[in-house]
């Protein structure tokens, strides 16, 4: 008898050893009409598997904004149930202040979401890593939730196909563009692995007079490129990876340009931060054939061109707003004269209460351009930017100030006649 009952008991846990780790809810985030910040969501929640497919989903949550009468938003997320969990609905909805930052938005988001997935949790075997916190003060410690990774049939790879086109007309102008692409990325905190390919074509008509005849004078300008990248991690503040290209440019008189660069860098703050906080120096070596169309302004229709990069880039998003900049110098090896210095900046500053600023500004002092077609630029060319022009500097910036006062309680929604 005690045989038969140890026989019995070892096969019951020969049984659930078997069974391997618990399988995770399946979501699926859809984000209709508003931004959301995927990294930050996936990063946050351990718990779920997230998926791009919404059929094979266990939840699917729709999060819709429109503008309230306070010049905030409403936020609305629709938590539709999907195969086991058929038929069942809950909908919750917030409102954001008009003076959110983009961070307060994205935590408040965030926090909507936990609340609404609770409930579908609660019914699998991962109910017992929910911590639900009701005290008033922040808490001090996060815990670290440790789960089982799950396998994804498509090992990470990610594909996307692409067409845009666009057509616009005048009596005096016409214009055609249109550009293809195809992708494919493997994303994981190892590595970073892309394929591409891309093309686009862009079709100008101008009219005029002419000794009382009208005159078409006609821009057609292409482009297409094979690209291929790899990165990889080395550890929370290191990364390393190169860059393979093919492509072709009629703007930039490049008829074949063959790339290959590499490079490495170092993260200040560990990569983990990143959506707080990231604040990366790089470096790079870069060798380029080039075939051109026309003779360049240094008599060149072809030639090997040898140069190096460094970049620092800084991304910091608060609760007081958000800044992005990036700072890059390039020359090359043969000649530190031919070189190119840019800088971005984006900043959105809350200063206090209503009162915000901002500002977006892009720069560089160009002296790189040795592509450039050998002889002057025709009046049409200038005009009609049929081919690159030859420049010292490039800027596009803009800033303003913003004030708001009044009712900040008005969380009325009336989206009537808004095209009026």
């Amino acid at each position: 008898m005690r045989f038969t009952k140890l026989i019995f008991f070892l096969l019951i846990h020969v049984a659930v050893c078997s069974q391997g780790p618990a399988e995770k809810l399946k979501v699926f985030i859809d984000c209709s009409n508003v931004w959301c910040d995927f990294n930050y969501i996936r990063s946050e929640i351990k718990l779920v598997d997230f998926l791009n497919d919404q059929l094979a989903a266990d939840v699917h949550v729709l999060i819709t904004a429109v503008e309230n009468g306070n010049g905030g938003k409403n936020y609305q997320l629709i938590f539709f149930g999907q195969n086991k969990f058929d038929k069942e609905q809950e909908t919750y909805s917030f409102n954001t202040e008009p003076n959110a930052t983009e961070a307060e938005n994205r935590d408040e988001l965030l926090r909507t979401l936990k609340i609404g997935l609770l409930r579908f949790l609660a019914r699998t075997p991962y109910a017992k890593w929910i911590a639900v916190d009701m005290k008033t003060e922040e808490r001090k410690k996060e815990q670290e939730l440790k789960a089982e990774t799950t396998k994804d049939p498509w090992n990470y790879w990610v594909f996307r196909v692409g067409v845009d086109g666009t057509y616009n007309a005048e009596q005096v102008y016409k214009n055609l563009n249109g550009t293809g692409y195809t992708t494919a990325n493997r994303i994981t905190d190892k590595s970073r692995i892309y394929f591409g390919a891309s093309g686009g074509y862009n079709q100008s008509i101008y009219t005029y007079e002419d000794n009382g005849t009208n005159v078409d004078f006609e821009v057609i300008n292409s482009n297409y490129e094979i690209a291929h990248s790899l990165i990889k991690s080395l550890g929370s503040h290191w990364g390393i990876g190169y860059r393979a290209s093919y492509s072709n440019n009629t703007y930039s008189n490049n008829k074949e340009r063959i790339l290959l660069k590499g490079g490495i860098e170092y993260s200040i703050f560990p990569y983990s931060e990143v959506n707080t906080k990231l604040f990366t120096i790089s470096y790079g070596l870069d060798a380029r054939q080039n075939r051109y169309y026309d003779t360049t302004i240094y008599y060149q229709t072809k030639e090997m061109l040898y140069g190096q990069v460094a970049q620092a880039n800084l991304t910091l998003n608060k609760r007081w707003g958000n800044l992005n900049s990036l700072l890059a110098y390039r020359n090359y090896l043969h000649d530190p004269q031919l070189n190119n210095l840019s800088l971005n900046i984006n900043m959105n500053v809350r200063i206090t209460g209503g009162l915000s600023i901002y500002m977006y500004t892009s720069g560089s002092i160009v002296r790189d351009q040795v592509y450039l077609v050998k002889g002057k630029a025709s009046e049409q060319d200038v005009l009609t930017r049929r081919r690159q022009i030859a420049t010292d500097y490039t800027l596009y910036t803009g800033f303003g100030i913003n004030y708001r006062f009044g009712s900040k309680l008005n969380n009325f929604i009336n989206p009537r006649m808004e095209g009026l």
